[in-house]
């Protein structure tokens, strides 16, 4: 469950940006309907996946972060006419070092003794 809402948590880092660059070009009526999708589609979404539990949950935001920062961030290259590729490129120097943290967390992960509930 804190795997995935870790997961969560970059990515809403990624897409929250979007938000203040919409809100620069005088489009915040943009992020009210924005937020109003979102709800429509969140709440029965994890109503759905709380009948899988804790774990289920977790994914299930982990995913459905994923697609709304995927449209936050399309939404705003639309307005701002910026390349999606442009974004990306500009993302890379961060993912690297994301990368670079998780893969000695992991290694830190495999070191440390196994515990039981």
């Amino acid at each position: 469950m804190v795997r995935a809402l870790a997961v969560v948590a970059c990515l809403r880092a990624l897409g929250t940006h979007a938000g203040d660059l919409l809100k620069a070009c005088g489009r915040p009526g943009t992020l009210v309907v924005l937020a109003a999708v979102k709800a429509a589609v969140l709440i029965p979404t994890l109503i759905l996946a709380g009948r899988g539990g804790m774990v289920a949950v977790g994914l299930a935001m982990a995913g459905f972060t994923a697609v709304t920062m995927t449209l936050d961030i399309a939404v705003a290259c639309t307005y701002t006419r910026t390349s999606g590729w442009a974004v990306l490129a500009s993302l890379r120097p961060g993912a690297a070092g994301g990368v670079a943290v998780f893969a000695g967390l992991a290694l830190v992960d495999a070191g440390l003794p196994a515990t039981t509930p």
